[in-house]
């Protein structure tokens, strides 16, 4: 971060700014949760969620939730993902992806 300070070499402000920028995100729980939120709905834009999933129906294994997909893999999740609320999955052995619902379905 100071070796782009605008202090140090004249013409490194953007630069500066943009690191700046980062470090207030990533040092920052709540903003990176959003971030990591944002970029993860960015992804999914461009894959097909294949259903959406109640938290409820996963299989709970050593600090892991596991659901099955239809290629005989899993999605898999873990503990501190589902503390955050992490709203997609994609399938370890496959493209598709499953959004999970926190509150069953009546």
């Amino acid at each position: 971060l100071l070796k782009f300070h605008p202090d140090k070499i004249a013409g490194c402000q953007n630069e500066f700014l943009s690191l700046s920028k980062a470090w207030e995100i990533l040092s920052c729980p709540a903003k990176r949760k959003n971030y990591d939120s944002m970029i993860t709905f960015n992804q999914l834009q461009r894959v097909a969620i294949s259903e959406r999933v109640y938290i409820g129906d996963f299989q709970r294994d050593d600090g892991y939730y596991y659901y099955p997909c239809r290629c005989q893999d899993d999605y898999i999740i873990a503990q501190e993902d589902v503390d955050l609320l992490t709203k997609f999955v994609n399938c370890s052995g496959c493209s598709l992806s499953i959004e999970i619902s926190y509150n069953p379905v009546k």
